[in-house]
C-alpha cells in the first residue's frame, strides 16, 4: 500500500548531491566495484556469485524464481543462467510432463565455488559497511528492504525470506520423478 512520503523536492538548480537517486546510484556504484574486485579473485562476476548463492540455498530453483530474486529481467537472468551452465556450474533439470520448464540446480564443480565463495558476500559486507556501526547496517538494511518490497513488480511469487521458510531454508521444489 502506497503511503504519502513528504520530503523536500529539489528544484531545477539544485546539486545532484541532493538527489536520493544520484547518491544511491553512486553508493551502488561504488559497492559493485568493490565487489567486483573481490569477486575476481574466485573467478566469478558478482550477478554469477548471487546467482550461484541462490541456487546453493534452495537446491532447485526455477528460472523466473531466479530473476525475481535478483531483481532483474528474465531475459538477464536467462544470459547469466546460459554462462553459468557453459562453465559447468549450473545445470537444467527437466520436469516430467512439462517440456518447457526446467530447474536449476548446481553440477558439482557449481557445489565447490559455492562453497568456496559462500562467505565471500559477508566478507565484503564487512569490509564495505565498516564505516557504519551495527545499529545504522540494521537500520539501511531494514530501509533498502521496504524499499525492494514496496518496488517489487507483481510477478510470480517471491521467495520466501529463510527465517519465514521451515527449518530456517527455502521450500525446494520437488526432484524430477
Amino acid at each position: 500500500m502506497k503511503q504519502d512520503i513528504e520530503f523536500p523536492i529539489p528544484g531545477p538548480s539544485s546539486s545532484t548531491e541532493e538527489h536520493l537517486g544520484f547518491k544511491f546510484r553512486v553508493v551502488a556504484n561504488q559497492f559493485n566495484q568493490f565487489v567486483t574486485r573481490r569477486m575476481q579473485s574466485a573467478g566469478l562476476t558478482p550477478p554469477e556469485w548471487a546467482a550461484l548463492r541462490l541456487i546453493a540455498e534452495v537446491q532447485r530453483l526455477h528460472p523466473s524464481q531466479l530473476a525475481l530474486a535478483m531483481a532483474t529481467t528474465r531475459g538477464a537472468s536467462s544470459r547469466l543462467v546460459e554462462k553459468l551452465v557453459d562453465r559447468g556450474f549450473v545445470s537444467r533439470i527437466s520436469i516430467p510432463g512439462d517440456r518447457r520448464t526446467h530447474l536449476l540446480t548446481l553440477t558439482e564443480a557449481g557445489q565447490r565455488i559455492s562453497d568456496r565463495v559462500a562467505g565471500l558476500g559477508l566478507e565484503c559486507d564487512v569490509e564495505f559497511f565498516a564505516p557504519l556501526g551495527a545499529e545504522e547496517r540494521g537500520q539501511l538494511l531494514d530501509l533498502l528492504g521496504r524499499l525492494s518490497l514496496f518496488h517489487r513488480e507483481a510477478a510470480p511469487q517471491p521467495l520466501p525470506r529463510p527465517q519465514e521458510a521451515t527449518n530456517g531454508r527455502w521450500p525446494t521444489p520437488a526432484a524430477p520423478a
